[in-house]
């Protein structure tokens, strides 16, 4: 069965996680064995980690891969390198290691296109002639020229109450949608996803569930905890486009598979970075740090977010266009508008 939770219990779990980043000790004193920190960092991501069978990795062949290459003599130098070749098998962004001479995260948007241009922006969209652009919390916003609202939101770490206002502002001058342009959102607080997603939904609405990972087989998880949302603040229901890159991360990424199901909006171009856990931080013996994935997050129709949602309409810039002072995507987002 479904265990149902309202959206301010699962909110404030994912604030705790999401941000708190508890940090879980191993062992309480400390070791630069290399071997006895290889093998707690592998035990630990085994008891913890949800994705193995979604991302076809057998942990155990790769312990056999890699511990071969540590013993007693290996370095921190050589140990740090091997772990994190290790972790890399996971290609997870939510896994990283911190050391005091070293740091490591897998890089989820390489060989993806930037698909975003502030400068850009600024100069040709939100400074044209007639266009007055404003600043507000994490958001950036302005009725552009062909009478469509912009707004940039930069980071989920950023509190979403002034969307109201912009909301106002975007009814009392007749705007005839709207482009939410999450681009370069590297995610944040689940419980700024919750409150946003609530301007665009006139009712409550199962937004999806979360698992966490409870034993140390891979397909050791809990039953699926419903995830609700309720309307929130000043309600929008006109045609809403969000836009999308690569670097659209974690939050921003559950953000983009949970709009895509309102009836009312268009994602609009590349596919997500992905990023659907909850990490949680925990401690080596040698006092080095890493993050491990811990949970993951599904989709209403049970899609994994993990590996990136892809859009409704993929939309890549061209560099041509964009040396003329044109965002293909915005430009696109706008005459889907015009056209609903």
């Amino acid at each position: 069965m479904i265990a149902k939770y309202s959206t301010y219990i699962i909110a404030g779990l994912t604030i705790l996680l999401l941000s708190g980043c508890e940090k879980l000790l191993i062992d309480s004193g400390s070791s630069s064995e290399p071997v006895k920190n290889f093998d707690s960092l592998w035990q630990k991501v085994k008891d913890h980690y949800p994705y193995f069978s979604y991302k076809q990795v057998n942990w155990d062949d790769v312990y056999r891969q890699y511990r071969p290459k540590v013993n007693e003599g290996t370095s921190d130098a050589a140990l740090f390198e091997v772990i994190t070749a290790m972790l890399s098998e996971l290609k997870d962004g939510h896994i990283s290691v911190y050391t005091p001479d070293n740091y490591y995260a897998y890089n989820f948007k390489a060989d993806a296109p930037a698909n975003y241009d502030s400068s850009l922006i600024r100069k040709f969209y939100l400074q044209k002639p007639g266009v007055q652009s404003y600043q507000s919390g994490g958001f950036t916003y302005a009725v552009l020229a062909n009478g469509i609202g912009y707004v940039h939101y930069r980071t989920f770490n950023r509190d979403v109450d002034s969307i109201d206002d912009i909301l106002q502002l975007f009814e009392k001058e007749k705007v005839k949608g709207l482009i939410l342009d999450v681009r370069n959102n590297g995610g944040g607080q689940i419980s700024n996803v919750l409150s946003l997603v609530g301007r665009f939904t006139p009712a409550r609405i199962n937004i999806g569930y979360t698992v966490f990972k409870n034993g140390p087989e891979p397909d050791d998880l809990t039953e699926p905890l419903q995830v609700d949302v309720n309307p929130e603040g000043v309600t929008w229901a006109r045609p809403v486009v969000v836009l999308t890159n690569r670097a659209c991360f974690s939050a921003c990424n559950i953000f983009t598979e949970i709009m895509r199901q309102l009836p009312s909006v268009t994602t609009l171009g590349d596919k997500t970075g992905g990023g659907g856990a909850m990490p949680l931080e925990y401690e080596l013996p040698n006092g080095w740090r890493y993050r491990v994935s811990t949970s993951a997050f599904y989709g209403p129709d049970g899609f994994n977010v993990e590996g990136g949602v892809p859009p409704d309409i993929q939309v890549n810039m061209n560099q041509g266009h964009a040396n003329q002072g044109i965002d293909d995507l915005i430009e696109q987002a706008g005459q889907r508008i015009e056209n609903y």
